[in-house]
């Protein structure tokens, strides 16, 4: 009966209330930020679960190639970096004067993530254009973050 339900189910809300709790907090800090957890209230034998957010953002730390001016008919790298983009897509794409296209893209699997395009030398006075992006997993606001480099052999 619904009262049996009451009753069975009052007992052990008060047994589970008569039972000494112990009041926890994280505080954790890194890079001189702390975060402060809320506190949670536990009964013997209960684990202190948390996690925290220090609002990170995924961010392009860097963007560059390599050689940075390369001459006519050398070829060069496209190398970029970011932080915090743990499930982001990658890509680096290159688009030249001349034709040439090549791309690729990668999901970032850790949070210091780098990656490299490796681009063959071009004829004097084309121009490349690079472009290093960050997109966000479905589920997410549709953010983007861009960066673009041009190479002049």
């Amino acid at each position: 009966s619904a009262a049996d339900f009451i009753c069975d189910n009052y007992a052990k809300l008060a047994e589970a209330e008569s039972q000494p709790k112990t009041r926890f907090h994280a505080i954790v800090s890194v890079e001189g930020r702390s975060i402060r957890t809320p506190d949670a209230f536990l009964t013997e034998g209960q684990n202190f679960k948390f996690s925290v957010d220090f609002g990170s953002e995924p961010s392009i730390t860097s963007f560059f190639t390599n050689p940075s001016d390369p001459k006519p008919e050398q070829g060069y790298s496209a190398t970029g970096a970011a932080t915090c983009a743990s499930g982001w897509n990658s890509n680096i794409s290159v688009s030249g004067t001349d034709g040439y296209f090549d791309s690729i893209e990668e999901l970032v699997t850790n949070d210091n993530y780098s990656f490299s395009l490796g681009v063959p030398g071009a004829d004097a006075n084309t121009v490349d254009t690079i472009n290093f992006s960050l997109v966000a997993p479905e589920g997410l606001a549709a953010q983007r973050k861009e960066r673009q480099i041009r190479v002049v052999f």
